[in-house]
């Protein structure tokens, strides 16, 4: 793994240009600050204050360039590169609490917003009167959305909230696109229509085999066919198919899971608050979820047979209070968990390389190969 430290920050969110030469992130206020790689450095060239309240979420769209953030001023913004600089355009969400997520649909041209309303704004330009106007999607949401994801078709959008609830709606806007074709999910697509349903009460989800927690994070695999999302129960489901399809998940040993990305058709990684992200197995044939592994290969420690208190307690009693300190912030931030995953190299059908951010104030770039060699009996399918 290559590390960077950014901040002494929480980095709460976090988004890629398309040449992966430039990042954006928020160090958990209510700015973006946007870093560009000069060799094996990071310059930060520009710095984004739009926003009145923490900023809770950011996408770069890959080919328009736009980057589109909300926060938790009710508010989102698109921002266009003009001669050097980012314009920000206000975006009018019509909604009474903080959004909590953004997404750019695949072609661009829409984007929708989770907040703490019950509702999902999707938001289109109207070329007529030049600005961003959106739809609502309420029905039938109970609570904050946490998280959001496109499927492939730009028309279907994933949702996870903190009613313990996945859902699948169309976010199909006739304004601006065509009607799109059937998928597993369904094949009659008005705007807002509810195509899945999965989650519920603890009791419910040991029946139905859906989550008995707050929807972290929701990610549909390269071809759409299939759905993951983690919950705050530590559970890990996968969804193939829709309403009829197979429905398979996980309860795993470790501390909530807060994000989750495919890194191939059958395999995905999620992370946490266990501080290190880990890789689970999809076999669609079986229908089975099985733990494919920690993700983190430990650096042989300086002292071997010693622990980490042990040697802050073998400190030379005389050295002063701030060096040991700065000892024990050194040691704390290799402990922080894990905010978001993405997706850096190969998409979400061969990822060869993928970033985890978190509350350290810092940035991991995970290689897959070198991960499989380097750790035995790990295999990514």
């Amino acid at each position: 793994m290559a590390y960077h430290s950014f901040l002494l920050e929480p980095i709460s969110c976090h988004a890629w240009n398309k040449d992966r030469s430039q990042i954006a992130l928020c160090p958990n206020n209510h700015e973006v600050h946007i870093y560009k790689k000069d060799g094996t450095k990071w310059t930060k060239i520009h710095e984004l204050k739009e926003h009145n309240g923490q900023v809770t979420g950011i996408d770069w769209a890959p080919e328009s360039n736009r980057i589109v953030t909300c926060g938790a001023d009710r508010n989102a913004y698109v921002w266009t590169l003009k001669e050097g600089a980012w314009k920000p355009t206000l975006v009018i969400l019509r909604i009474n609490r903080a959004a909590r997520c953004v997404k750019w649909s695949p072609k661009e041209n829409k984007f929708a917003v989770g907040s703490g309303s019950r509702l999902i704004s999707v938001c289109y330009f109207e070329q007529e009167n030049d600005w961003w106007v959106c739809k609502h999607i309420k029905k039938p949401i109970r609570s904050t959305i946490l998280s959001l994801d496109w499927h492939p078709n730009n028309a279907l959008l994933a949702a996870g909230s903190c009613d313990f609830k996945c859902r699948v709606f169309s976010a199909y806007i006739k304004e601006v696109e065509e009607k799109p074709g059937p998928t597993p999910w369904g094949s009659k697509m008005p705007f807002g229509e509810l195509l899945f349903e999965s989650g519920g009460s603890p009791a419910a989800a040991q029946t139905s085999g859906g989550s008995g927690g707050w929807v972290h994070s929701v990610c549909f695999s390269h071809s759409g066919n299939r759905l993951a999302w983690t919950s705050h129960d530590s559970t890990l489901c996968v969804s193939e198919g829709g309403k009829n399809g197979t429905l398979t998940s996980l309860s795993s040993e470790t501390l909530p899971l807060l994000c989750v990305t495919f890194i191939t058709e059958n395999s995905l990684v999620a992370a946490g608050h266990d501080c290190y992200p880990v890789l689970f197995v999809y076999d669609g044939a079986k229908g089975s979820l099985t733990f494919g592994g920690k993700l983190d290969v430990p650096k042989q420690a300086a002292q071997k047979g010693i622990s980490a208190r042990e040697r802050f307690q073998n400190l030379d009693p005389m050295k002063t209070i701030k060096q040991m300190i700065c000892y024990y912030l050194a040691f704390s931030r290799l402990k922080q968990y894990f905010s978001q995953i993405s997706v850096l190299e190969g998409g979400r059908n061969q990822c060869t390389k993928f970033c985890t951010t978190g509350m350290d104030g810092g940035m991991g770039i995970w290689d897959v190969k070198s991960l499989e060699s380097a750790m035995k009996d790990l295999k990514i399918v």
